[in-house]
């Protein structure tokens, strides 16, 4: 009994295999209205679910590949990490910028999911640096998406 139980509980665990359109529901941000990644970053957003491997992927340019974890994922976006050491510029000054997605799935075809981006400053003339566009700031986008090809 108690082994049915733990199958019938493993099977429900995963999402639905298939493409998922998953589009922008609100966005947050730190940021001034003229920073660069204040823009949502697609319209809509395809991703596709492996249960087999098990993965998300994302199709974006470079692809991500996020690994599933059940009913959740989460991984950082590769092509956007990024520091930059601006001492060669004679600025005191070093930033970092994270970006990344997780999400997960409220039943086996429907999910949300956040992407963000954060920049952060160090050194003694960050604020500097924000008078000309790269200020310290965060935006988070909100998504939902549903199976649309399974």
């Amino acid at each position: 009994m108690r082994f049915a139980l733990l199958s019938l509980l493993a099977g429900c665990s995963t999402p639905t295999a298939g493409v998922y359109g998953v589009t922008v529901t609100n966005t947050a941000t730190s940021c001034p209205d003229d920073f660069f990644p204040l823009a949502a970053p697609v319209d809509t957003l395809e991703i596709e679910v492996a249960v087999k491997v098990p993965e998300v992927v994302l199709q974006l340019i470079p692809e991500e590949h996020c690994p599933l974890d059940g009913m959740a994922f989460s991984c950082e976006y590769a092509g956007q990490d990024d520091e930059v050491d601006y001492n060669a510029d004679g600025l005191d000054a070093l930033t970092t910028t994270d970006a990344g997605i997780r999400g997960e799935w409220s039943d086996d075809d429907s999910l949300t999911a956040l992407t963000s981006l954060s920049s952060v400053c160090e050194g003694t003339q960050c604020a500097e640096l924000a008078e000309t566009g790269k200020p310290e700031c965060t935006v988070v986008w909100y998504w939902e998406g549903e199976l649309v090809e399974g």
